[in-house]
Protein backbone atom coordinates (compact mmCIF):
# COMPACT_ATOMS: atom_id res chain seq x y z
CA UNK A 1 0.00 0.00 0.00
CA UNK A 2 2.78 2.41 0.89
CA UNK A 3 4.69 1.53 -2.27
CA UNK A 4 1.62 2.33 -4.39
CA UNK A 5 1.12 5.71 -2.69
CA UNK A 6 4.78 6.66 -3.16
CA UNK A 7 4.67 5.80 -6.86
CA UNK A 8 1.43 7.74 -7.25
CA UNK A 9 2.93 10.72 -5.42
CA UNK A 10 6.04 10.66 -7.61
CA UNK A 11 3.89 10.62 -10.75
CA UNK A 12 2.08 13.75 -9.56
CA UNK A 13 5.31 15.55 -8.61
CA UNK A 14 7.20 14.62 -11.75
CA UNK A 15 4.26 15.23 -14.08
CA UNK A 16 5.42 17.67 -16.76
CA UNK A 17 3.56 20.94 -16.69
CA UNK A 18 3.19 22.75 -19.97
CA UNK A 19 3.26 26.52 -20.08
CA UNK A 20 1.24 27.96 -22.89
CA UNK A 21 2.49 31.29 -24.24
CA UNK A 22 -0.99 32.12 -25.52
CA UNK A 23 -2.45 31.87 -22.05
CA UNK A 24 -4.85 34.78 -21.39
CA UNK A 25 -3.36 35.69 -18.02
CA UNK A 26 0.16 35.77 -19.47
CA UNK A 27 -0.93 37.96 -22.39
CA UNK A 28 -2.81 40.37 -20.11
CA UNK A 29 0.23 40.70 -17.85
CA UNK A 30 2.55 41.35 -20.81
CA UNK A 31 0.24 43.93 -22.37
CA UNK A 32 -0.24 45.70 -19.04
CA UNK A 33 3.52 45.75 -18.49
CA UNK A 34 4.19 47.38 -21.87
CA UNK A 35 1.27 49.84 -21.67
CA UNK A 36 2.83 51.53 -18.64
CA UNK A 37 6.00 52.33 -20.59
CA UNK A 38 6.54 55.24 -22.95
CA UNK A 39 9.17 55.65 -25.64
CA UNK A 40 12.17 57.98 -25.58
CA UNK A 41 15.25 58.24 -27.78
CA UNK A 42 18.65 57.35 -26.34
CA UNK A 43 21.52 57.78 -28.81
CA UNK A 44 18.89 57.80 -31.61
CA UNK A 45 17.55 54.38 -30.53
CA UNK A 46 14.03 53.85 -29.20
CA UNK A 47 13.94 52.84 -25.54
CA UNK A 48 10.87 52.13 -23.41
CA UNK A 49 10.92 53.50 -19.85
CA UNK A 50 8.41 53.64 -17.00
CA UNK A 51 9.41 57.06 -15.72
CA UNK A 52 12.28 59.46 -15.34
CA UNK A 53 13.29 61.83 -12.57
CA UNK A 54 15.53 64.88 -12.81
CA UNK A 55 17.22 66.16 -9.69
CA UNK A 56 20.06 68.44 -8.72
CA UNK A 57 22.16 68.86 -5.62
CA UNK A 58 25.34 70.58 -4.48
CA UNK A 59 28.46 68.60 -3.80
CA UNK A 60 30.86 69.38 -0.96
CA UNK A 61 32.71 71.94 -3.11
CA UNK A 62 29.53 73.94 -3.75
CA UNK A 63 29.19 72.84 -7.39
CA UNK A 64 25.66 72.10 -8.56
CA UNK A 65 25.28 68.63 -10.08
CA UNK A 66 22.20 67.68 -12.12
CA UNK A 67 21.21 64.06 -12.61
CA UNK A 68 18.53 62.17 -14.50
CA UNK A 69 17.30 58.74 -13.42
CA UNK A 70 15.62 56.42 -15.94
CA UNK A 71 13.48 53.57 -14.58
CA UNK A 72 12.43 50.66 -16.80
CA UNK A 73 11.31 47.05 -16.69
CA UNK A 74 12.62 46.30 -20.18
CA UNK A 75 16.41 46.05 -20.47
CA UNK A 76 18.05 47.80 -23.42
CA UNK A 77 21.71 47.93 -24.43
CA UNK A 78 21.46 51.61 -25.42
CA UNK A 79 21.13 52.52 -21.73
CA UNK A 80 24.46 50.91 -20.86
CA UNK A 81 26.64 53.32 -22.85
CA UNK A 82 29.03 55.61 -20.98
CA UNK A 83 27.86 58.81 -22.70
CA UNK A 84 24.26 59.14 -23.89
CA UNK A 85 22.04 61.66 -25.63
CA UNK A 86 18.53 61.49 -24.17
CA UNK A 87 15.56 62.94 -26.06
CA UNK A 88 12.30 62.96 -24.10
CA UNK A 89 9.12 64.44 -25.53
CA UNK A 90 8.33 67.92 -24.07
CA UNK A 91 11.79 68.04 -22.44
CA UNK A 92 15.05 69.57 -23.68
CA UNK A 93 17.62 67.22 -25.22
CA UNK A 94 20.09 66.09 -22.57
CA UNK A 95 23.62 64.73 -22.83
CA UNK A 96 24.67 62.72 -19.82
CA UNK A 97 27.46 60.57 -18.45
CA UNK A 98 26.66 57.24 -16.80
CA UNK A 99 26.97 57.36 -13.00
CA UNK A 100 25.22 54.31 -11.59
CA UNK A 101 23.01 51.39 -12.51
CA UNK A 102 20.82 49.33 -10.25
CA UNK A 103 19.07 46.10 -11.12
CA UNK A 104 16.64 43.89 -9.27
CA UNK A 105 14.22 41.31 -10.61
CA UNK A 106 11.74 43.10 -12.82
CA UNK A 107 13.17 46.63 -12.50
CA UNK A 108 16.26 48.44 -13.76
CA UNK A 109 17.43 51.94 -12.85
CA UNK A 110 20.06 53.97 -14.70
CA UNK A 111 21.42 57.28 -13.37
CA UNK A 112 23.26 59.80 -15.53
CA UNK A 113 25.01 63.05 -14.68
CA UNK A 114 23.78 65.81 -16.99
CA UNK A 115 26.74 67.47 -18.71
CA UNK A 116 24.87 69.48 -21.38
CA UNK A 117 21.24 70.42 -21.87
CA UNK A 118 19.47 72.25 -24.70
CA UNK A 119 16.98 74.82 -23.48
Amino acid sequence: MIKFNVIRLLKVILKPRMIYIKDDKFLKHTKRKIQKHFTILVNDQKVKILKFKKSSYQDRFGEEISTIKLITKIDNLALRHRRVKIEIEDEPTTIGTFVAGFSRPGLRTYTYRITESDS
